[in-house]
């Protein structure tokens, strides 16, 4: 799962700015299978990609967080929050794309140990537009 939040920035003086404050991008790891995942530090970590409107490339993530063993939904959390402002060119007009992934040692299906090989893989990504992370801050 791929979610976002928004903070606003401001005081209780003032009114709450709809366009302005922190976008937090949070990719949820949830081990859905009826055994535990069980694996070594190390083997697999979750990455966030800011991928910017346009460009066929993301670059290198934003946030990478490790990951180990989980137990039957149990979940782990990896979290990358960034200002954001929705009427600004590179937020509001252009606004970036983010993807979660789920990456794994190259060898960890040769490591011996099958408690930690990923049985569905189809489900290891998942991209978020900007443009709803607008709505988010737009409360729609």
């Amino acid at each position: 799962m791929l979610s976002y939040q928004r903070s606003a920035e401001g005081s209780a003086a003032s009114s709450l700015d709809t366009t302005r404050g922190t976008a937090h991008i949070t990719a949820v790891v949830k081990n859905l299978g009826d055994v535990p995942y069980s694996t070594r530090a190390g083997q697999q970590n979750v990455q966030l990609f800011e991928w910017p409107l346009g460009r066929a490339t993301a670059g290198p993530p934003k946030k990478v967080c490790e990951f180990g063993n989980l137990a039957v939904n149990q979940e782990v959390k990896c979290q990358y929050d960034r200002p954001w402002d929705c009427s600004s060119p590179a937020e509001g007009e252009f606004p970036p794309n983010y993807k979660a992934m789920i990456v794994y040692d190259p060898d960890i299906r040769l490591d011996g140990n099958p408690k930690n090989d990923d049985v569905n893989s189809k489900n290891n990504s998942l991209q978020v537009s900007g443009s709803a992370i607008n709505d988010r801050f737009h409360g729609r």
